[in-house]
Order: C-alpha cells, then sequence, then structure tokens
C-alpha cells in the first residue's frame, strides 16, 4: 500500500506540474488523492506530527527537520484538539512540495493548494465553513498569477481579479445580489475597489496604483487558512503551513 501511495502522489504531481514553462490556466484542476477515504487513511498513518518535527527559517523559507537535525521529507500533519484531521502537507528535503490540503473541524474541505520547494506554486481553491466555494486562482513563486475568483456565500461571483507577478491589474467587483459595481474599476493596474456588506451597502473602499494599494484599508482576497489547535487563521502572505497563529480572520 506503501508503494502504490508514492506512486499516485507522483503521478499527481507529474500530471499537475508538469507545465510550468507556460501561462497557468484560469482554474487549472488539483488531482487531490486525499479525496479518497483509504488514501487519507493510510496518508495519516504514515504522517508526522508537526509538534514532533523542528521548524527553522531559513532565507525566508520554513525548513523542517527531525529531532537529529535531519531534513525531513513526508507528510506532515496537525489535527484538532478533538482528534479530526486539521493540515497535511507533503514536505521534500526539509522544504514544503506538493500537495497541501486543510479541512475544518466540522469534516468539510478548507484549503487545497500546491508548494514547490518551499513557496506557493500552483493552484489553489478555498472553502467556507458551510463547504461553499469561497475562492480560487493560481500562485507562482509565492505571488498570485493570473485569474483569481471570489465568491458571497450564496454562489454569487463576488470579484474577478488578473494578477502579474502578485500584482493587481485589472479588478471586477459584484455586489451580493449579483448585480455589477458601478464604481469598482482597476485597469492596468490603477483604480478603485468597493467592498460590500452583507446587506449590499458600501462598506468600504480604497485605490490602487501600478497594482499595489495607494489608499484605504487593504481587505484580503484569502486563500485562506489553517489551523492552531482549534482555531483557524493564516496570512495569505505568509509562505508556511506552520507558522500559525491564534485567532480568527
Amino acid at each position: 500500500m506503501r508503494i502504490s501511495l508514492v506512486l499516485i502522489f507522483v503521478v499527481f504531481w507529474i500530471v499537475g506540474c508538469g507545465n510550468e514553462d507556460h501561462s497557468p490556466p484560469a482554474f487549472p484542476e488539483i488531482k487531490n488523492p486525499l479525496n479518497n477515504v483509504d488514501v487519507l487513511q493510510v496518508t495519516l498513518e504514515e504522517a508526522v506530527n508537526l509538534s514532533d518535527l523542528i521548524v527553522t527559517t531559513e532565507s525566508s523559507l520554513q525548513m523542517y527537520r527531525t529531532s537529529d537535525g535531519s531534513l525531513f521529507s513526508g507528510w506532515v500533519k496537525k489535527n484538532y484538539d478533538t482528534g479530526k484531521v486539521g493540515f497535511l502537507f507533503h514536505c521534500q528535503n526539509g522544504r514544503q512540495d506538493g500537495l497541501h490540503t486543510s479541512w475544518f473541524e466540522n469534516g468539510k474541505k478548507m484549503v487545497e493548494r500546491t508548494w514547490r520547494d518551499g513557496l506557493r506554486d500552483g493552484p489553489f481553491k478555498t472553502w467556507s465553513h458551510a463547504g461553499t466555494l469561497e475562492s480560487r486562482g493560481y500562485n507562482k513563486e509565492n505571488q498570485r498569477s493570473g485569474l483569481f475568483e471570489e465568491f458571497y456565500a450564496n454562489g454569487k461571483k463576488k470579484s474577478e481579479v488578473t494578477y502579474t507577478a502578485g500584482k493587481i491589474e485589472t479588478f471586477t467587483r459584484w455586489k451580493p445580489d449579483g448585480t455589477k459595481c458601478p464604481h469598482t474599476s482597476i485597469q492596468g493596474g490603477t483604480g478603485v475597489v468597493v467592498h460590500y456588506g452583507v446587506d449590499g451597502t458600501i462598506d468600504s473602499n480604497e485605490s490602487f496604483y501600478q497594482g499595489e494599494i495607494d489608499y484605504g484599508i487593504a481587505h484580503e482576497l484569502n486563500e485562506t487558512i489553517v489551523i492552531e489547535s482549534n482555531t483557524n487563521n493564516e496570512s495569505t502572505e505568509n509562505n508556511s503551513s506552520s507558522a500559525l497563529t491564534l485567532g480568527t480572520e
């Protein structure tokens, strides 16, 4: 079973990451073997608890080592206090490399994404606690790249954003009722974004210049969340899954 499991993930990684020299497709699918209950169970049995590893920061990257200082290769897990799985990610030579999956305590999937050599690289998806899709997009060398979408809890599209090397190029916003926001417009990295509350009223706004925020309070375009104990929080800019902080977003 161990050999079969390794082969499954090798095939996944070849299929999922073989086109690194090309522009990413809009929403490349992550073929996640952990969706299979049997594969998930075997992986959990083989995985090492995060607390059993030594985690250090080297050249701005998180490194994972065994108690004797050796670079760790294999699966890493962290559970909620209830014993339910919180996240699983794969390491190669001490760096995150491959699939990362996290779950809410109710068992619903929270995040799927891929890493390469310690950096977010490849497609990602995030879901709400209720199991609805919240966002999807693509990272390249730890920066947003290409098309990114956000959705309201009712399933209607919230945002459509294009990125180049982590900077916003275009931004379109919809209201919670599905109508297009007449005020939000970014072209060439410059423009205004309006944020709405769940009741459809304007909550705040911000302006961007050359792809970066110029005025206002930046709203995270989330690629949420990982676990510390039984509470969820992960900065979208943090390139680690172990530097976790108690609290909620």
